[in-house]
């Protein structure tokens, strides 16, 4: 899927040349999955001659989601929409010139329903960590204690080897 959307970006990147398009902009899905990464992202115009997958265009991070848009500063832009996904991940349509951020603040922050739903999830994130962290530290407590019984017969077997050898 990565390596996909790096190939996309990059024919982007062609149409927008052939097509003499001078300004790209980042364009995120708005929903509370979307990464940090991109969240921070969206909306940015970058100049098409500084185009570069990974730095200044998606794909960002594995199973990037993101993608660019040809970037025009003028009246028809402004007066576009694009779609976002409320908590039942219904489709609706908000002004185009809107960012994660903005979205964020007003349909999920303050939809008290999609807040408790993203607690939850990283509650259950935390949970899932801190519960791989206690079976790392006794998986290792574990491998130690056998390391020590496999070493304690050593040390007795080199014991009683310096004794017999002293002896004779």
């Amino acid at each position: 899927m990565t390596e996909s959307a790096f190939f996309m970006s990059a024919s982007r990147k062609k149409t927008y040349d052939k097509l003499e398009v001078k300004q790209y902009k980042i364009l995120v899905v708005l929903d509370t999955k979307t990464s940090t990464i991109c969240r921070d992202m969206d909306g940015k115009v970058f100049d098409v001659k500084d185009y570069q997958p990974g730095l200044n265009a998606n794909p960002f991070h594995a199973n990037c989601r993101t993608t660019t848009t040809p970037y025009f500063n003028d009246k028809f832009a402004q007066q576009q929409e694009c779609s976002a996904r409320d908590e039942n991940g219904k489709t609706y349509y908000i002004p185009a010139n809107m960012t994660y951020e903005e979205w964020y603040n007003k349909s999920v922050e303050s939809n008290q329903k999609v807040s408790a739903k993203d607690n939850i999830l990283l509650k259950e994130q935390k949970q899932s960590i801190n519960q791989s962290i206690d079976n790392a530290e006794s998986l290792q407590k574990q491998q130690m204690k056998q390391l020590q019984s496999t070493t304690k017969p050593q040390k007795q077997a080199n014991s009683d080897i310096k004794y017999h050898t002293n002896k004779k």
